[in-house]
């Protein structure tokens, strides 16, 4: 795995002071591992941590007055701090101030509970949401009540800018580190079918804060993203076979080819083989693999011909092998965890499901459970970018015990292929499943008592 001095910094430490007027907790994040387990009694603000630092990393910083505390910090691995503070003559505004090492960097941004409840009347004017009463909206696209949260959650992303105002955001654009929230309740990350011809169909068509989706409707659309990534593969591998075919001539009769010895080329044959077997098992290549036409004594004439062959070969290989590990994980973890089914790779390239007894079924079939499982792990594999912090908040809520067991096990192999950092927080004895190293305790003893018992 590329650590952060190649991949630009990654979260190193979160800090909140004062939660609830109650609690001081800090989570200093595994490196080594990239996972860390955060756990403690109901009530000590694992979820809320993880909101806060969701906040913070993806800008959404108005979110982050919705929940009382005097003091939150994230520290990145490259001595930059995010500190947001309480003002002390106003619990219902904040300062967020970013800094590098000691030095302040930029201008603090002031946020105020007055801005929301701002945006939220501004947004009535663009909307088709209409106030009922101090705080309250009514939607009739959706046939619901909504606070001014509700409104700004809804549709703030679709009107960026009202009036003479912006949305406040801190303005971190495509730095690392990333932010993905996988919260409780909702376990997988749902993508949601577009909306009608609507007020909101025609303005959040492009957004994502549309009507929730199922996970039978997530399960399907991924399964026909997944084609679109092996078609999009597929077709470039063509191009580059297209281009290398073209002037393998050329190349042969510069006569700059240092030949490989005979042994070396049939020990490399061997592997060109083992690739190609590989992507036909995974269903990502139909062919099968090539005899090459070298089965017999290879004379020093042929030894060139056979070594820019092979190096051809490796590299139109190169182009699939992405997607190949990252296919290979996805069938094998969601394998080790189906009774009488397998994942499969149609010859459609769309995600499919084989009985013990030979049928054959849309993965729309699944109970949810399984749906759920097939559509976390796709998420993880292909929605996160690296150097992301994944935060998992209880995800025994949808796991047998079996599956719980494996799942720590399940997301190091996942990280090993795509790079990111997890932070989850469990009840659950079968998560840990004896990876105590990784464990990080949320103590439930209110800072005000133990200031009192320190005294």
């Amino acid at each position: 795995m590329n650590d952060s001095v190649n991949n630009g910094p990654r979260v190193e430490c979160i800090t909140v002071e004062g939660l609830f007027g109650l609690y001081d907790h800090i989570i200093h994040l595994n490196k080594v591992e990239h996972i860390t387990v955060v756990h403690g009694p109901n009530g000590v603000g694992k979820t809320v941590l993880f909101k806060l630092t969701h906040a913070l990393l993806t800008g959404r910083v108005l979110d982050l007055l919705k929940y009382p505390f005097q003091r939150f910090e994230v520290a990145l691995t490259d001595g930059t701090r995010l500190e947001v503070m309480q003002d002390k003559q106003n619990a219902q505004a904040k300062t967020l101030r970013e800094f590098k090492g000691d030095k302040r960097v930029g201008k603090a941004m002031p946020l105020r509970f007055k801005e929301v409840e701002h945006w939220a009347q501004q947004l009535e004017i663009y909307t088709p949401i209409r106030e009922m009463s101090t705080g309250k909206w009514f939607d009739p696209e959706y046939e619901d009540t909504l606070n001014e949260w509700g409104v700004i959650d809804r549709y703030g992303q679709a009107f960026p800018e009202v009036g003479n105002t912006v949305l406040p955001r801190l303005p971190r654009g495509d730095k690392p580190p990333f932010s993905y929230l996988i919260a409780a309740q909702r376990l997988i990350h749902l993508v949601k079918p577009p909306l009608g011809d609507g007020f909101s169909g025609r303005m959040m068509r492009n957004n994502r804060s549309e009507r929730d989706a199922t996970a039978l409707d997530t399960v399907l659309i991924y399964s026909r993203e997944l084609r679109g990534r092996v078609d999009a593969k597929l077709a470039e591998y063509g191009r580059r076979s297209q281009e290398l075919d073209q002037s393998f001539p050329q190349r042969l009769l510069q006569g700059r080819v240092e030949s490989l010895a005979e042994g070396e080329i049939r020990t490399r044959m061997g592997s060109i083989n083992a690739r190609q077997e590989r992507l036909q098992q995974l269903g990502l290549m139909a062919e099968a693999p090539q005899t090459h036409g070298a089965e017999g004594v290879l004379d020093e004439s042929k030894r060139p011909v056979m070594t820019v062959y092979l190096s051809d070969m490796a590299q139109k290989l190169d182009v699939l092998e992405d997607l190949a590990r990252k296919v290979e994980v996805l069938l094998t973890q969601v394998n080790a965890q189906f009774v009488n089914k397998k994942l499969v790779l149609d010859d459609r390239h769309e995600l499919a499901v084989h009985t013990s007894q030979g049928e054959r079924l849309p993965v729309s079939v699944l109970s949810s459970g399984e749906q759920h499982q097939i559509v976390l792990m796709y998420d993880l594999l292909f929605h996160v970018k690296p150097n992301t912090l994944v935060m998992i908040d209880e995800p025994e809520l949808s796991l047998h015990m079996d599956w719980q067991e494996r799942f720590i096990g399940n997301l190091q192999q996942i990280i090993a292929v795509t790079d990111f950092d997890v932070l989850l927080a469990t009840h659950s004895p079968y998560i840990v499943n004896g990876h105590n190293d990784l464990l990080v305790a949320l103590s439930a003893e209110p800072v005000a008592t133990s200031m009192k018992q320190m005294n």
